[in-house]
């Protein structure tokens, strides 16, 4: 499946793989601060993973993903 979104965000799932792909448009993130499971979108692999409730990053993917969900109760 390949979502493209109006606001220049494309969200591509791969089934087979696993995978989930998420692009921006550069245009999107101009002067925007980003942060999360694509750190800082500086080309830095080193900041990505970084947890919303305190900036660390984590290496734990289930940590990070407990962090960013939406439904707090749900654990992985």
């Amino acid at each position: 499946m390949d979502l493209y979104f109006t606001n220049g965000i494309r969200l591509k799932i791969d089934q087979n793989q696993r995978t989930i792909i998420i692009q921006f448009d550069e245009n999107l993130i101009t002067g925007q601060t980003l942060s999360g499971l694509c750190g800082d979108y500086n080309n830095n692999p080193d900041d990505d993973l970084k947890l919303l409730s305190n900036g660390l990053i984590t290496s734990i993917p289930v940590n990070f993903g407990n962090q960013w969900k939406l439904d707090r109760n749900v654990k992985y």
